[in-house]
């Protein structure tokens, strides 16, 4: 069964920006650029008919284009031993509109939202064995003003996940443009 989620993907230099964070902490995994994304839902293993409906769904949705920048560093859980590595995204009230439109949309597919609070980040490593807290806090404190370029978000995508030896491989599935608005 295929395993979906829904993304923006990073333009190539903001994933350049961000694979020169990738450095001064062992036992971090880190991310290929190619793994590179923000995270909208994360949909989990459905059938080929689901996947095909939630496609549906999402070219339903209707939001306009945008622009980010990715700010900071971070670890989830924030205290105590990181599992991950992440950059953020400052709040942005466009990114949250399209985060609850694309939830709204997979609703009427069935797929419940998360429940916690969305926190938009692009993860950079997962953490078998963290840090000493000291490295970390010292990463953490080296990284703590990183800011990419802004970069136009002019579409959002549906990405399946195929687990492998070597990590996570993504396919893209379907792209569904944002419309660019003029403002007078």
């Amino acid at each position: 069964m295929p395993r979906l989620f829904v993304a923006i993907d990073l333009p190539a230099p903001v994933k350049t920006q961000l694979a020169a964070l990738q450095h001064d902490l062992a036992g971090a995994a880190w991310m290929t650029p190619a793994q590179m994304h923000l995270t909208l839902h994360f949909i989990g293993e459905v059938s080929e008919d689901a996947a095909e409906q939630i496609a549906g769904a999402l070219k339903q949705v209707n939001a306009p284009a945008f622009t980010l920048a990715v700010q900071g560093t971070g670890t989830y859980p924030p205290e105590g031993k990181a599992r991950v590595l992440w950059a953020g995204l400052p709040h942005h009230e466009a990114l949250l509109a399209l985060y609850q439109a694309t939830g709204s949309a997979l609703q009427q597919t069935g797929y419940q939202p998360d429940s916690r609070p969305y926190s938009p980040h692009i993860t950079l490593a997962r953490f078998k064995e963290p840090p000493s807290p000291l490295t970390l806090r010292r990463y953490l404190d080296t990284h703590r003003h990183f800011a990419s370029e802004p970069f136009p978000v002019e579409q959002f995508v549906l990405y399946r996940s195929t687990l492998t030896p070597g990590g996570a491989f993504y396919s893209l599935l379907h792209r569904f443009p944002l419309p660019n608005v003029r403002k007078s």
